[in-house]
């Protein structure tokens, strides 16, 4: 297994789960109850400046339905580790607390800490359910400053320490947010395996309604309703990779839905991943009272608009900072290196949206990216989410109830000892006993490459005699250069993507088994034992193109066979 997939698994199958080696928190004392519980107001409304404005949570905290709590939870490093706080129902009053937009106090606050020899240590494995939030949550990356940050961003292994040190599997669920200005949900850099689930976000913000910052990862937002009213888009997805966004209900979309992209330089820091390997699936986007222009998604969106960020052609912010990170000391690496968003990989499939036409919702501007399967409906309905498998096998789809057993790490399709299991959008692993190829799977390469020429080229492939084609996949390069291996080995099996489009995207054609190709990927069906493939790019000294993929082919009859019997057929 990749190890592209295997995080993107690892935070599907962790994120709902509470680790079975770390023994749960003590149940908190009575004495911590009563500080929770002691009003931070007078009977007006104002601040009592005696009493302090936040509890430290070390410990199982339940509250009681119908109480209110007007000062901040606080659950910070490894102290609040194992912790759950459980609201069943109470209020937490937050929104006092929010004196200013940059610098908020946050009504559930969930922060590293640095010891004394200089780690940082986050919280791991909390829950925090059934709570009625007016204010804002968020959880803190590491720093103590934008200037430390800073310093951090110039080793070349920032993302890598910011999501060792960061906080990590934190499960918010069933939460009612009210927000109150700022950005009602933050995931801060670094931070991995943030899950927001089952909750509804309302009220106005300044800013977005969930923002996932920079080297954050493996972050899980489902089945939530999104409606908050925004300056900008509900979902910010800012140099953050491997993210499922599934199953979600987001309206208010006249400001944007959901938004990928990498902010180049700000505050001097450099930003080093992508906002890549994203899934955003079987979510519904309700556009039956906004007919404008806006996208849904946005794949690199301030990509197309350097060196300044702007939307739509209008400055977003009052200046631009793509090069406040191009100082002396500052090696030439990320965000310091190019400006662009990166945002590779990206997933968009089977979305509805009410009322309006996908295609007219959806803008990419990263490649490759994979967009299929989104459909119109005058009505939502109800159902259960499939689940994303990159390097699935025959494909990255598998729909509820399903399971999965043959996987592709890039040398052919083959079992791994493990199988995933589908159900509503979340993967379950068990293992499986080994099993052998009883009738080998067979991968047959096919190309071909225009060079200085207008004309393109064009091939067909076949699976030998005896054989039927199992899944096809295909990689395009549209401009000059080609293909790579490591390329077509990331392009998931049943899809196919552009790998670089042409300088003007009209210019380039590539064509995989009678389907086109174009900048949001396409999903191959195989129908017949043979495809053809071709590629095409204007340009006016000739073009270039070139079109790699493989068939998996397969002998008739099982695939696999084990002490259970037959597993595919």
């Amino acid at each position: 297994m990749t190890r592209r997939t295997g995080t993107i698994l690892a935070c599907l199958l962790t994120a709902f789960a509470t680790a079975a080696e770390r023994l749960p928190a003590a149940p908190c004392l009575e004495g911590t109850v009563e500080a929770v519980l002691e009003p931070a107001l007078d009977a007006d409304g104002r601040v009592l400046p005696e009493v302090a404005d936040a509890v430290e949570i070390d410990c199982d905290l339940t509250l009681l339905p119908g109480q209110v709590v007007t000062k901040r939870l606080v659950l910070k490093g490894s102290a609040a580790s194992g912790v759950t706080i459980d609201c069943n129902g109470a209020t937490l009053r937050g929104e006092h607390w929010l004196t200013h937009f940059e610098h908020p106090r946050h009504t559930i606050d969930v922060r590293s800490v640095e010891d004394p020899d200089g780690v940082w240590r986050g919280a791991e494995d909390v829950t925090v359910k059934g709570c009625k939030v007016h204010g804002s949550v968020r959880v803190h990356g590491v720093a103590t400053s934008l200037a430390q940050l800073r310093r951090m961003s110039y080793s070349p292994d920032h993302t890598r320490t910011l999501q060792a040190a960061g906080s990590k599997n934190i499960v918010f669920e069933n939460l009612e947010i009210e927000a109150y200005g700022t950005n009602p949900f933050y995931v801060e850099d670094g931070v991995t395996r943030v899950t927001l689930t089952g909750s509804r976000l309302r009220g106005r913000s300044k800013g977005v309604a969930i923002y996932l910052d920079a080297e954050s990862a493996e972050n899980v937002v489902k089945d939530n309703d999104i409606g908050v009213v925004n300056a900008r888009e509900q979902i910010a997805i800012d140099g953050s990779a491997r993210n499922l966004i599934v199953g979600n209900r987001i309206s208010g979309l006249d400001t944007g839905g959901i938004y990928l992209y990498r902010n180049c330089g700000e505050h001097g820091i450099i930003r080093h991943q992508g906002a890549q390997d994203n899934v955003i699936v079987d979510n519904v986007f309700y556009y039956d009272r906004y007919r404008g222009g806006t996208p849904a998604v946005w794949i690199a969106s301030r990509q197309n608009n350097l060196p300044c960020n702007f939307y739509d052609g209008w400055p977003f912010f009052d200046d631009c900072y793509c090069d406040d990170d191009d100082v002396a000391e500052a090696p030439e690496i990320g965000s310091n290196l190019d400006h662009l968003d990166h945002a590779f990989r990206n997933v968009v499939a089977y979305n509805r949206f009410i009322a309006r036409e996908p295609a007219e919702l959806i803008r990419i501007h990263g490649d490759p990216s994979y967009v299929f399967g989104n459909q119109r409906v005058s009505d939502a309905g109800d159902r259960d989410s499939p689940c994303y498998v990159a390097n699935g096998f025959p494909g990255p789809i598998v729909r509820h109830g399903e399971t999965l057993e043959l996987f592709d790490a890039g040398d052919g399709p083959g079992t791994t000892g493990r199988r995933l299991s589908c159900r509503d959008g979340v993967l379950s692993e068990t293992p499986t006993l080994p099993v052998a190829l009883q009738q080998r799977l067979r991968v047959v390469p096919f190309e071909c490459r225009a060079e200085g020429t207008n004309r393109g080229c064009a091939g067909r492939a076949a699976c030998p005699a005896g054989t039927n084609v199992v899944a096809v996949k295909a990689a395009c390069n549209l401009e000059f250069g080609a293909v790579g291996a490591a390329q077509l080995a990331q392009t998931p099996w049943s899809l196919a993507g552009v790998v670089k489009r042409s300088d003007d995207a009209g210019d380039g054609v590539c064509r995989v088994g009678g389907v086109d190709v174009g900048m949001s990927g396409a999903h191959l069906r195989p129908r017949t034992r043979e495809i053809a493939f071709s590629c095409r790019e204007h340009d006016r000294n000739g073009g270039d193109c070139h079109v790699r993929g493989a068939l998996a082919c397969r002998d008739r009859g099982p695939v696999l066979e084990g002490p259970g019997g037959v597993i595919q057929q």
